[in-house]
């Protein structure tokens, strides 16, 4: 069990081990596959493509592109910002880009990583083998999760523990323990799992057949970094920062526009204790946080372990325990 309040904030680098991209990756991946993928869901049986996107072609394809390829950033969401006549279409290829790799992460299941390691090693650690008590058990961690990712990963991997978690589970049980962990996506996701039927609504479904129809209601839920002005719950995420005794970034990079986010949703880094990934910006962390409130860089910097070049697994081996 995790008895210790516990964030976990998640960065892109927390669902790279799962197939996930990278901003670098995401970029490259939606410049040469857009096109494609729009065009495969034209050819698609009950998609009405040409109703919805009728003005669509390879040229307005290539357009976009080209400006994309161009951009000097790898952030989407700052080109996006400063290219607002492409923000619809930008966010589109963003979520089927997402759900291609989420149904791939569904179809064909990756070795473990992380997130197996802390379930395993910490949620479910100590289970007696009672199923009253052992779910009643489950209940009482204190673990809750921030994710800047649109994609739904860790939903997933949760959901398909826990449907092993102690013999035959009914979707009625799953969900209740499932609803027990706080995953709160800070800019919105591709479809919520709200229902003890594990159906995902509200967007992409997760692992099944894409339909362009789907894809107005999950552009619709997701906002970029520079839309998320005034965050809907930031009274939400405000009170998971006053519970947690400790904070565990996970490919986190640290941008500058990420980290106002979270000080705008009430972070405070008094009396808490740190992990961090930094691999690939071990000696960035520094300059990047130099920004931030002198409370913060002073907490952080006392309080931070995992300064060596570790991925998110290592960092939970090497240090979560004796934390």
């Amino acid at each position: 069990m995790i008895n210790e309040p516990t964030l976990f904030i998640l960065g892109a680098g927390a669902s790279a081990p799962y197939g996930f991209p990278t901003a670098k990756e995401l970029k490259e991946d939606i410049i040469k596959n857009t096109s494609k993928r729009y065009f495969a869901l034209k050819n698609l049986p009950a998609n009405n493509y040409i109703q919805m996107y009728e003005n669509r072609d390879t040229d307005y394809f290539n357009n976009f592109a080209d400006y994309f390829t161009g951009f000097t950033s790898d952030s989407i969401d700052l080109f996006l910002a400063t290219h607002e006549e492409l923000v619809n279409l930008g966010k589109e290829a963003i979520v089927l880009a997402l759900s291609e790799k989420e149904m791939d992460l569904v179809r064909n299941p990756r070795k473990t990583d992380w997130v197996e390691y802390l379930y395993s090693n910490f949620i479910i650690s100590g289970i007696s083998g009672n199923r009253k008590e052992d779910f009643e058990k489950f209940k009482q961690n204190k673990v809750s999760f921030i994710t800047f990712n649109y994609e739904r990963s860790l939903e997933f991997l949760f959901w398909n523990m826990l449907s092993h978690f102690h013999g035959k589970m009914s979707r009625e049980e799953i969900y209740d323990l499932f609803k027990t962990i706080k995953i709160h996506h800070i800019y919105g996701d591709l479809g919520q799992l709200v229902t003890e039927n594990g159906i995902w609504e509200g967007g992409m479904p997760l692992g099944g057949a894409l339909h362009l129809e789907d894809l107005p209601k999950a552009t619709k839920n997701i906002k970029t970094i520079y839309e998320r002005r005034n965050h809907p719950k930031k009274d939400e995420v405000s009170k998971l920062f006053d519970e947690a005794k400790m904070i565990v970034f996970l490919g986190f990079g640290f941008a500058q526009e990420n980290l106002d986010i979270l000080f705008d949703c009430g972070f405070k880094p008094q009396g808490k204790h740190f992990l961090s990934t930094s691999f690939g910006i071990r000696y960035e962390i520094p300059r990047r946080i130099k920004s931030t409130p002198e409370i913060f860089r002073k907490h952080f910097l006392m309080n931070w372990k995992g300064e060596e070049e570790l991925r998110c697994k290592d960092l939970l081996e090497k240090y979560y325990l004796s934390s």
